[in-house]
């Protein structure tokens, strides 16, 4: 856990943008959609998804990935690259190329 707890507020730092915009459109939701329980809550959490999925772009995956390698040692990078075609694919993002 403790790459997890080193890269927390860097990824954070780094998503400040998404984050920020995801609670501005759920707080205005929860505030002015007159519909309860369920059906407020799912057409809030469709709102933020509308709004927030075109600012997670090729690009921004990309800077965040970058941005987290300069924050790992050589030893934890290439830990990162060897599983991380495990979970997604990385041909397309250039950070998967970053040498350490």
């Amino acid at each position: 856990m403790a790459l997890v707890d080193k890269l927390t507020k860097p990824f954070l730092n780094q998503c400040k943008q998404v984050i920020n915009k995801a609670v501005n459109v759920l707080n205005n939701c929860k505030a002015n959609n007159q519909k309860t329980g369920s059906e407020k809550q799912n057409a809030c959490m469709n709102k933020v998804y509308g709004q927030c999925i075109s600012m997670v772009t090729k690009k921004f995956v990309n800077q965040v990935c970058t941005a987290l390698s300069k924050k790992m040692t050589s030893k934890e990078w290439n830990c990162a690259k060897q599983y991380a075609p495990k979970v997604f694919n990385v041909k397309p993002y250039e950070c998967y190329n970053i040498e350490k």
